[in-house]
């Protein structure tokens, strides 16, 4: 069976506040409903579907752990959204 869509990315993160609310802020991905795992976490939706999901980590991941190289979403107006960049730093 071929892959249909893109369904979610999984990021590993020490620092899970900050990029929730790069996602929550910047992006407009508001976090909602994360089943109750035993971590910590955030769940980040874009049209109704959980993409994004963060997973609390006490330290940074260490170099040999599997790195993630980008996440790409389909948008709409660049100059819009660059002038957000800039706003957020």
């Amino acid at each position: 069976m071929p892959v249909q869509r893109f369904d979610h990315v999984n990021i590993r993160t020490a620092t899970l506040a900050a990029m929730s609310a790069f996602y929550r802020d910047v992006l407009d991905m508001p976090a909602g409903y994360r089943p109750p795992f035993d971590f910590g976490g955030a769940w980040h939706y874009c049209d109704g579907v959980a993409v994004v999901h963060l997973v609390e980590m006490n330290r940074p991941p260490r170099a040999e752990d599997p790195q993630l190289e980008h996440i790409a979403f389909t948008a709409k107006d660049m100059a819009g959204f660059l002038k957000r960049l800039h706003e957020h730093d």
